[in-house]
């Protein structure tokens, strides 16, 4: 290229992410069914398959193609090569791909495909399908790469407590995790369950309460007296006079997210490890931790008071059925609404999944972040799935029959 003009590669190069996105997200979506929903791995101690496994080959399989996704990506440095963009090609960037692909290799030879080496290319085609997506639409769109990540955080919200730096959430969300998932099974190893139905009674009728007071509001806001324009969501500007009530708001719904973990605790001392499911752990943390950072990096209120509005909806309904069903647990079975709860979730899920959706198609020009729109929908197609999973062992498929 020395004595060459740069290639125009632009719509070589957007063909490529777009690839690369389909790439990384079968890739991811494949990841995400084996390691959190299926339950093929235990996920406290992920053992590559043994051989005779029957997912065995399935493991292999999602493995290679893992493999062959590095070396595609090596191709990004062609580009740059083509293009002259030199300054590009850093230490860094030719240190990540070639460990990638050299490293993928002898690990899958020398050790085997799968195991706990699932998580490390479960996390990498996340970041590589958003990455993708950013250079996709930064090609096709080059304004736009001032908007992605364009926030208009609340300096206020550091003001408040646990919001004021990342460690409080992350020692709250690991502690959480490690309690679940060891410290609490091996404190209850030799003990019998604890009676905490008058504290699980206290604890739903706040709950109760709690999310009751939080929807209200939100109709009241959302639908009664607006602060917002529906058609596009964006946070209220600082010197707003509704700003304090939408700070203040937000906080109490991050508080909720964090008091939402007690009910985990409960099944612990209770001896009710089937109800830790993978779909439990992840929908508590990601609730918190993905609550923290939208409030501290984006601000308070705009679009992200939907979900507020609908969460808070569906958890007064849920802790409802909590309470009735712990207040006469004879009714347990005969409670028809639960299997209604789950398909509210799953409706308030599809809602959210279609919000942003529907802003960047028909409110291109609105200022919420692409990246926050990005976060949503990524959030609500992990749950959709989840939960229809959820969904479809609880209440469709056919149960083995007993035998005498």
């Amino acid at each position: 290229m020395k004595h060459r003009k740069p290639y125009n590669l632009r719509n070589i190069i957007l063909i490529y992410n777009i690839c690369q996105m389909i790439y990384n997200g079968s890739i991811f979506l494949m990841a995400f069914y084996y390691l959190l929903i299926d339950g093929t791995y235990d996920i406290t101690c992920m053992h590559t398959l043994s051989l005779d496994h029957p997912k065995k080959s399935i493991e292999r399989w999602i493995t290679y193609i893992f493999f062959m996704n590095k070396i595609f990506d090596l191709l990004d440095t062609i580009f740059f090569v083509l293009r002259k963009s030199y300054k590009q090609i850093t230490v860094l960037h030719v240190y990540h791909h070639a460990m990638m692909v050299y490293f993928m290799y002898w690990v899958t030879r020398l050790y085997g495909a799968g195991g706990q080496y699932a998580v490390m290319g479960l996390c990498n085609t996340t970041v590589h399908f958003l990455m993708y997506f950013y250079y996709f639409n930064a090609g096709l769109r080059p304004k736009m790469k001032m908007n992605l990540c364009n926030t208009t955080a609340d300096p206020e919200t550091k003001e408040f407590p646990i919001l004021d730096s990342a460690w409080p959430s992350t020692l709250i969300c690991l502690g959480y995790l490690l309690f679940a998932l060891k410290l609490g099974p091996i404190y209850m190893k030799n003990r019998q369950p604890y009676n905490v139905k008058p504290l699980m009674l206290i604890y739903n009728i706040v709950q109760v309460i709690y999310n009751g007071i939080m929807f209200s509001f939100g109709v009241y806001r959302v639908i009664i007296n607006p602060a917002y324009d529906n058609k596009c969501m964006e946070t209220l500007p600082l010197d707003h006079p509704l700003k304090p009530t939408e700070r203040l708001a937000a906080y109490i719904f991050f508080l909720n997210k964090l008091l939402d973990l007690v009910d985990t605790v409960f099944f612990v001392l209770r001896k009710s490890y089937k109800q830790i499911t993978v779909l439990h752990l992840y929908h508590h943390v990601i609730m918190v931790y993905g609550t923290y950072w939208v409030l501290r990096m984006y601000g308070t209120g705009g679009q992200y008071a939907m979900m507020g509005f609908f969460n808070s909806f569906v958890h007064t309904v849920m802790y409802s059925y909590y309470f009735v069903s712990a207040l006469y647990p004879e009714l347990k079975g005969n409670l028809w609404w639960k299997k209604y709860i789950t398909r509210l979730q799953l409706a308030q899920f599809i809602l959210l999944f279609f919000q942003p959706i529907h802003v960047l198609i028909f409110n291109p020009t609105c200022g919420f972040p692409l990246g926050l729109h990005l976060m949503q929908l990524a959030a609500a197609v992990s749950f959709i799935i989840m939960f229809s999973n959820f969904y479809y062992h609880a209440y469709i498929k056919p149960k083995p029959l007993k035998t005498q």
